[in-house]
């Protein structure tokens, strides 16, 4: 039997204590950059069997166990290439797509069948004729219309898309509506299948129409707020003022979900009727925080499919958010947090009468499970453990921390402390990792942040700054970072630093900043512009010249990050740019540095590091420089990023 999968009717609390005892034991920082080799969790509509979808190096398998038995039935095999939108079509069989390509089994891996092509059944006679027929196509998860079809989106080689209905037994297709007449890249529809809004999506950013049936045309979609009548659509020029963002649909095919911030500085749900253009409840209101982002994510609805109702809504807040509508998710949801209070408990999926529900349980200091939750029997059945290996080590817990700045504005923040370290006059005072977040529109979260608990499993108190221009937190605090990306926000992280320092037994010499992509900015600017903050700083993946980043997005016609910045720094011409980038500050640098840098990041071009090395030893400054092959941005491969934090703190600790 696979070792995920055993049985586990214990509360999950007793094994946390376990692991919170352990002795502590030296640990290895790629063990917290491991990534999971499972996905998609689902389970039948009966309620008796769960499935997954597990990817290792060279292949993908479906992995279906009997839930009642634990017993691990099939393991089918799907070869090397990528698969997505694993579904059950009905107890006995499922159906996924890969590469554009959609197939139907039996859940032990026979009768398998080819649905859809990765080209139409047309003939075609030359190459430009077999490329007018190509086609990706994907499913619709959450839209399986019957027992016998299946929704599917296939998108042609100009990315326009058509809804079709597919049968899952011969394979037969029946198309519901052609984007290509329309120009439409993307159909949201309803839970009968019916397309009801049609997407645009250009360089910049994206529109939203719906359909006029009087004028039989697409139109804009456009919002009833107050009065006042507001276009769907992003860009990147509007992401600091998007002030309406599209989340899902309802059962009522009338109502669909919107986020919005007009009139208010924080963003609601709310539950809108398109067809009469009215307000019909405000869903979700946070006093703290925005539900949802400018992007339109970190919010996902969760639908009651038993009652055909609105099930639930999961969204990001100081620390995550899931809030239950139905009966039944209600009911699961407190059952869930009576019995397992340490963790924060998400509802991933149902069977067809709500008895038993797919949950991932995780925490700030615990990398979670996937089980299945017997709401009538109270009970709770581990599939799945991610990073098992964690559990050996007591991990260090995430307090949230409001930290007033020097404007008396309120900067939510994150700190952790070493694992059992006490913070009282006895205690040997603490060094200071600062770990400015990325982006810089971005935000940190409560969550088991891989950065913040190698350095505090290592000694080191850990400070993450929701600085002004985070996004989450609303409108006038994402604002305050526009145009002030070296000032506003470095401000914020050093008032941090000190509320830190004043109310926490830190260690004065020992203060450190460790930042990726703008965290590796803030870094540099952080060094530059308070040269008595810090003792020394890690910079990885770091702009260094803001001319040069805009002129690389403009030449490789990344036009939504061009247009993005030129709106986040102003558009106050090169000499601005030029004020603000680190590379004309080398000689302002006064403390040790340490630079990483992955030499196929498109983001953020190597030359960035390769330039400011140079201007280093101009200055005869011998500080280490690593660019790290293979590697892009984010620098995703575990090893790396250990091979970084071992060094980083063998860096700060010899200083």
């Amino acid at each position: 039997m696979n070792k995920y999968y055993f049985s586990c009717f214990f509360f999950l609390f007793l094994n946390f204590g376990i692991a919170q005892d352990a002795i502590k034991k030296t640990l290895s920082p790629d063990i917290l950059f491991k990534k999971s080799k499972q996905s998609s969790f689902s389970i039948s509509p009966n309620g008796k069997y769960f499935m997954e979808l597990l990817k290792n190096n060279v292949a993908n398998d479906v992995v279906v166990v009997d839930i009642d038995n634990y017993e691990l039935l099939y393991t089918i095999p799907l070869g090397s290439k990528h698969v997505n939108d694993l579904i059950w079509l009905n107890d006995k069989r499922i159906s996924y797509s890969s590469r554009g390509e959609i197939y139907a089994m039996d859940i032990d891996g026979t009768n398998k069948i080819k649905l859809v092509n990765y080209r139409t059944n047309r003939t075609y006679v030359s190459y430009y004729n077999f490329k007018k027929n190509f086609r990706f196509s994907k499913i619709f998860k959450e839209f399986k219309l019957d027992n016998d079809e299946i929704l599917i989106e296939s998108f042609d080689m100009k990315g326009y898309s058509k809804i079709k209905r597919v049968n899952i037994f011969t394979g037969v297709e029946k198309t519901i509506i052609e984007g290509a007449n329309h120009k439409m890249n993307r159909w949201v529809v309803d839970k009968a299948g019916v397309p009801i809004i049609g997407v645009k999506i250009y360089d910049w950013g994206s529109e939203f129409y719906v359909e006029n049936v009087t004028k039989k045309q697409w139109v804009p979609l456009e919002v009833n707020i107050s009065g006042e009548r507001h276009w769907l659509k992003k860009s990147a020029e509007t992401f600091f003022n998007q002030n309406l963002t599209f989340v899902g649909n309802d059962f009522d095919k009338d109502l669909i979900y919107v986020t919005s911030n007009i009139n208010s500085d924080r963003r609601k749900l709310l539950k809108y009727n398109y067809v009469k253009g009215q307000v019909v409840d405000t869903v979700i209101v946070d006093q703290n925080c925005d539900v949802g982002n400018p992007e339109g994510t970190e919010i996902r609805i969760l639908y009651d499919d038993k009652n055909k109702e609105l099930g639930g809504v999961r969204y990001e807040g100081v620390t995550p958010n899931f809030v239950p509508f139905s009966k039944d998710f209600k009911n699961v949801y407190e059952g869930l947090r009576k019995k397992f209070k340490h963790y924060f408990n998400e509802i991933l999926d149902a069977d067809a009468e709500n008895n038993r529900f797919v949950i991932y349980q995780w925490s700030d200091s615990y990398a979670g499970n996937i089980g299945v939750y017997d709401f009538e029997n109270d009970s709770y059945s581990i599939m799945v453990y991610f990073n098992e290996e964690l559990d050996e080590y007591k991990l260090s817990k995430s307090k949230t921390i409001g930290i007033r700045n020097r404007e008396g504005k309120m900067i939510p923040s994150y700190f952790n402390l070493p694992p059992g370290y006490t913070n009282d006059n006895e205690s040997k005072p603490l060094p200071l990792v600062v770990i400015p977040h990325g982006g810089p529109f971005s935000r940190d979260y409560w969550e088991l942040h891989p950065y913040a608990q190698y350095f505090s499993y290592m000694g080191y108190a850990v400070l993450r700054v929701n600085f002004q221009g985070s996004v989450g937190f609303g409108k006038e605090h994402v604002y305050a970072g526009v145009e002030a990306i070296n000032t506003t926000m470095i401000d914020d992280i050093i008032d941090a630093e000190n509320y830190i320092s004043e109310h926490y037994n830190i260690d004065a010499k020992k203060k450190y900043i460790f930042g990726h992509s703008y965290g590796g900015y803030a870094t540099y600017l952080s060094l530059i512009r308070y040269p008595d903050a810090f003792a020394a700083g890690v910079a990885i993946a770091a702009p260094t010249d803001l001319k040069s980043l805009l002129k690389t997005q403009k030449k490789e016609n990344y036009m939504y990050a061009h247009e993005f910045w030129k709106t986040a720094l102003g558009n106050r011409g090169k000499s601005y740019y030029e004020e603000i980038s680190p590379i004309n500050y080398a000689d302002k640098i006064n403390k040790p540095i340490m630079v990483f840098h992955g030499r196929e990041d498109i983001v953020v071009p190597v030359e960035h590091t390769e330039r400011m090395k140079t201007e280093f030893e101009k200055l005869g400054r011998k500080d280490k420089f690593t660019i790290i092959e293979s590697q892009g941005h984010s620098i995703e491969n575990s090893n790396s990023i250990g091979y970084i934090l071992e060094q980083s703190d063998k860096f700060f600790k010899k200083l």
